[in-house]
């Protein structure tokens, strides 16, 4: 899972998500969860350390090849727009990712799936600053297999 980017970016407001946000992921889904940020907020950290079925791997991440090792050994990668979306489409590993309503142009405006990348699942804002029913949307399809 990454629910961040790079926070000096100019849209990072807009496309991380506070982990404070998916607590019912973790609270509301038999699995384990690993956060492939390279860089954890101090404010997800607190979250994180509140749930013993999240492991964060920060320290076990140096460049762009630890993520793919990492998400190569995940059932899944549940992420917002960063890098870790596009590596993981481009390896082909199946990946979820939550969009805000206004994402970059390759995601197109409203398909569930990308031309680019046929093993993601996109997730889409109905409003922009909404969460909550995208995250609904991603409990949802992992109650239901993953479909």
């Amino acid at each position: 899972m990454v629910t961040s980017g790079n926070a000096s970016m100019k849209a990072d407001a807009d496309r991380s998500v506070p982990l404070e946000l998916l607590t019912p992921l973790f609270s509301g889904i038999d699995a384990d969860f690993h956060l492939l940020d390279k860089e954890i907020r101090d404010t997800d950290r607190a979250v994180a350390s509140r749930f013993p079925n999240i492991r964060c791997h920060e320290h076990e991440i140096v460049d762009i090849a630890d993520v793919a090792a990492l998400a190569s050994r995940m059932d899944r990668v549940v992420t917002v727009c960063t890098m870790a979306a596009h590596l993981a489409g481009a390896l082909g590993l199946p990946a979820w990712v939550m969009l805000h309503d206004k994402p970059y142009m390759i995601w197109h405006d409203h398909a569930s799936t990308s031309p680019w990348y046929p093993s993601l699942r996109l997730f889409r804002q109905r409003r922009l600053g909404d969460w909550g029913p995208v995250i609904e949307d991603v409990v949802r399809a992992l109650n239901n297999g993953g479909v």
